[in-house]
């Protein structure tokens, strides 16, 4: 509608405006080349007008249009040119606009996370002064992400919450989808259940009023989250019943998770891992931040489905470094698979890396637990490993975080000593979670080590 109504207006600044929200309504259903497009001329139309503070809200919702579609370079040097060029303008919203998606355009590139949040505090102070609700919401959401992403996941949840908090309150639907996504990592690292949830109430706002890339990647955290508690089908049939509404970098978001699950049954095929991988070379190409690390994601699983845990763990370890906001996470699975291929140095180098990133909480404390006691049964300390990998085990049940739960059990069947009643214990109780879950190629490994157990077991009789 807004398209139609430039054909019959000639005032420039009418074209301007209607330009404006033609781009911003593109924006929301993902057609980020003609969104684009209508904020480039809205620019132009408004520079030529004379008008500097409309010039520079336009820039930053053009910033943003940017961000969406993953040139995150392109929109950086977009942002940081117009806040130069319009730093005098400290009275005006358009300031605190550029400066905001300028600092989450620095945040997501995660190359300088010190600098998105001196950026963010720029944009905060000034959107305060000037009572800029919807301004004051949304950088809080990226200095609460860029925050998680350097250590302080608890500050950076809270910041995060803040302004999810003032999003609901004031209807700011664009910024609470925002805020129930970004909050997925920090909160996952304490409750993945809890991950789980957010990422549905998000996800239902998200389709409500129509924002397609949110949707997306709502979707996406909605499948990490259940990956790890083990609601797999519900996930997988979700991101299936998708697919169809779903072209370009969104769907090649959907295909990566919907890969995940398939791997983690042995069902990925070379032709999946072929599609994704010419995806992620065209959004390379493209200039597309952040598909590079997708790489590694797909390695990764392309190693799971083959049961290569050596290879999974090496993988992953690559991911973490350029990715700090997902590497605590990364990382604590990094040191598992490393020892499920009896791998100690592998492990301890993603430990060390993990300690580097200040990550915590209790998924990263139960899983320094169960390395632990994996490194002691490398090393022949074999009550320690037992007392360690089973209270990991049952602790990680406890949380209702199944994925950890069975590659600990796998972990306590590959290390421990098979006749020991409660290894076998929970060898049998990991069997049955693997086959509810259809998780092929873990049952396998997890019989070939009950396997080499009973070998272990008769030779030495």
């Amino acid at each position: 509608f807004f398209e139609s109504a430039l054909d019959v207006t000639s005032d420039d600044r009418e074209r301007a405006a209607l330009l404006e929200r033609a781009g911003t309504a593109a924006d929301t259903a993902a057609r980020h080349a003609v969104a684009q497009g209508h904020l480039e001329r809205a620019v132009e139309l408004y520079r030529t007008l004379g008008d500097r503070s409309a010039t520079a809200r336009a820039t930053a919702i053009l910033g943003r249009v940017i961000i969406h579609s993953f040139r995150l370079q392109e929109a950086l040097a977009v942002l940081r040119a117009a806040a130069e060029e319009f730093v005098d303008l400290d009275s005006d919203p358009g300031l605190p606009r550029l400066l905001g998606q300028q600092a989450r355009a620095e945040m997501l590139l995660q190359l300088d996370l010190e600098a998105a949040i001196r950026t963010c505090d720029r944009a905060l102070a000034l959107a305060e002064r000037l009572d800029l609700v919807e301004v004051v919401a949304d950088v809080l959401v990226t200095r609460g992400t860029a925050l998680s992403s350097i250590g302080r996941s608890y500050e950076g949840a809270g910041a995060i919450e803040a302004g999810l908090r003032l999003a609901t309150t004031h209807g700011l639907v664009g910024t609470e989808v925002r805020a129930r996504t970004n909050i997925s990592a920090p909160l996952g690292l304490q409750d993945q259940q809890a991950a789980l949830e957010m990422a549905r109430a998000g996800l239902a706002v998200a389709r409500r009023i129509g924002n397609r890339t949110s949707t997306a990647l709502l979707l996406g955290n909605l499948a990490a989250a259940a990956l790890e508690t083990g609601d797999w089908d519900q996930a997988a049939e979700e991101l299936h019943g998708a697919m169809a509404t779903f072209d370009g970098a969104e769907r090649t978001v959907l295909l990566f998770f919907l890969a995940g699950f398939a791997a983690a049954r042995g069902e990925l095929t070379a032709d999946q891992i072929a599609e994704l991988d010419g995806r992620i070379e065209e959004a390379v190409r493209e200039g597309r931040s952040g598909w590079e690390n997708s790489r590694h994601g797909v390695r990764a699983m392309a190693a799971e489905t083959e049961g290569r845990f050596g290879n999974i763990a090496g993988e992953m370890i690559d991911s973490a470094r350029t990715d700090p906001f997902n590497a605590p996470a990364t990382l604590s699975d990094a040191a598992i698979y490393a020892l499920l291929a009896e791998d100690a140095n592998r492990a301890r180098e993603a430990l060390d890396l993990l300690d580097s990133t200040g990550g915590h909480g209790q998924v990263i404390s139960l899983a320094r637990r169960a390395c632990a006691a994996g490194l002691a049964a490398l090393e022949g300390r074999s009550s320690e490993a037992r007392g360690g990998l089973i209270e990991a085990y049952e602790a990680y049940r406890a949380a209702g975080l199944v994925r950890k739960q069975v590659l600990t059990g796998l972990l306590a069947a590959t290390l421990l000593d098979p006749d020991d009643p409660r290894v076998g214990a929970v060898a049998d109780e990991t069997r049955a979670v693997l086959e509810r879950l259809r998780a092929r190629p873990n049952l396998a490994a997890l019989d070939a080590a009950v396997a080499r157990g009973a070998g272990r077991a008769t030779a030495s009789a």
